[in-house]
This record gives structure tokens, sequence and C-alpha cells, in this order.
């Protein structure tokens, strides 16, 4: 069972200015969508050391750094 997050069930298709647009709406001056990239940001940075813990899975590995470049793209639009 999902959540609708901005009209959608998908999280795939939610992008900077999805955060950007509920902050707004809640009014929590939160800075959310700067919250989303300083998250994107630091899962990048963290990916290389993940990813040595599954240096016996190279297709696994592949796979999920494939996952994360795609899914920060479409979310840093």
């Amino acid at each position: 069972m999902a959540l609708r997050f901005e009209g959608s069930k998908r999280f795939e298709a939610v992008q900077r200015s999805t955060f950007a647009r509920l902050d707004e709406r809640l009014g929590a001056k939160a800075e959310l969508a700067t919250a989303a990239e300083t998250i994107v940001a630091r899962v990048r940075e963290e990916w290389p050391r993940a990813a040595a813990l599954l240096t016996g899975q190279p297709g696994l590995c592949r796979k999920i750094e494939r996952c994360v470049k795609a899914r920060a793209a479409r979310l840093l639009r």
C-alpha cells in the first residue's frame, strides 16, 4: 500500500519541485526542496562506501548504482 504524494503513488515521479510545493502548501518554511537536494548529495557521497560492502555482488552493485543515478537525476529536475 502506498500513500499519495503530490497526486502520485509512484515515488519515481517525485521531483525537487514536488518538495517545494509541499513546503509551500504546509506553510512549513522548512526548505524541503533544499533538504531533498542535500539528501541526494549525501547518498551520492556515501554510495562508494556502501558499494565496497557489496564487492562480492557486482551485478547487484551495478543495479543499485544505476538506480541511485536515475532517481537522483529525476529528483533534481
